[in-house]
């Protein structure tokens, strides 16, 4: 995360952000697959795909991750 917002004067990197959670994304790791998925909704790093984000965002919530479902509410109502 330090990567996404930055840290000890250190501005973000984006795109260094992107690769590194796509990475732990991929290895199964829930928090970073959300993450992932509000990447490409706001075009982080990565272009915007709202269906990239949606796939992402739904793979977290068929793992049981509590957060996902609320993040899937808040950004496909």
């Amino acid at each position: 995360m330090i990567y996404l917002n930055g840290q000890d004067g250190n501005p973000p990197d984006h795109f260094k952000a992107f690769e590194l959670i796509k990475e732990a994304s991929e290895l199964g790791d829930p928090l970073c697959s959300v993450q992932l998925g509000v990447m490409y909704f706001n075009g982080q790093g990565t272009r915007r795909d709202l269906e990239e984000s949606k796939r992402i965002i739904e793979l977290a919530v068929q793992k049981g991750y509590p957060f996902a479902v609320e993040t899937k509410e808040m950004l496909f109502p």
